[in-house]
């Protein structure tokens, strides 16, 4: 399961790196949303609805095959349900390509795991390539852990309310597509801040005891 997942998520994280200008989306000058091209759209929104369904139905067959099946059974029909929303309406497919590069966190998550099954300490190993790998890995993971699901996805999260705030003005009701948004994307942060508390309490308890912190089957 970690292999699929290392070899499936490929596919969804450079097709979402195709749909954006990183000239603009790094201009200061720029709007996130103007960074963002449809040229590749179709092909990235096929790919990771597939990923999605096959991955939910890999862990349904086998649930033994992550730590928690339960949550990301849950966790893939939401994200599911959040899809519709670009497949739907165009004007968010920027935001459904914001959401996405958590894939590329999910990736060095299950890389992490993949490549260090012995769980030696990055920080202080010593082992020629295997070691560089091992550390570059663990920085870039926890530099996109911070970067993505703590500041990217509750800044989603505002730029939603703003856009849900521009259509009840403009409709009048305040039940629309985005009100979903809303709900289903407060659910991926709530689920963000526990994940984040969990790693911070393995480290702190391998900290505190002096051990090497587990890396669970997960995500």
């Amino acid at each position: 399961h970690d292999f699929f997942n290392l070899i499936a998520l490929v596919p969804v994280c450079v097709l979402n790196g195709l749909c954006w200008n990183f000239d603009l989306l790094l201009d200061p000058k720029s709007t996130v949303q103007g960074a963002w091209n449809d040229d590749y759209f179709p092909l990235f929104f096929s790919v990771t609805v597939g990923y999605f369904l096959a991955d939910l139905l890999w862990v349904l067959l086998e649930p033994s095959c992550v730590k928690s099946p339960t949550v990301i059974v849950q966790h893939h029909i939401a994200t599911l349900m959040y899809l519709s929303i670009p497949y739907l309406h165009d004007d968010t497919h920027w935001l459904m390509g914001a959401c996405m590069s958590v894939e590329v966190n999910t990736w060095l998550l299950i890389a992490r795991r993949v490549f260090n099954k012995q769980g030696l300490r990055p920080w202080v190993i010593n082992l020629g390539f295997s070691s560089v790998r091992i550390k570059f890995i663990s920085v870039m993971f926890y530099i996109t852990w911070v970067v993505i699901r703590c500041y990217v996805y509750p800044a989603i999260l505002r730029v939603l309310i703003g856009l849900w705030s521009e259509k009840t003005q403009q409709t009048g009701g305040i039940y629309n597509y985005i009100s979903l948004a809303i709900v289903l994307h407060s659910v991926f942060c709530l689920l963000n801040f526990k994940w984040t508390f969990d790693l911070l309490r393995g480290k702190y308890k391998a900290i505190r005891y002096g051990k090497s912190a587990k890396i669970e089957k997960g995500l």
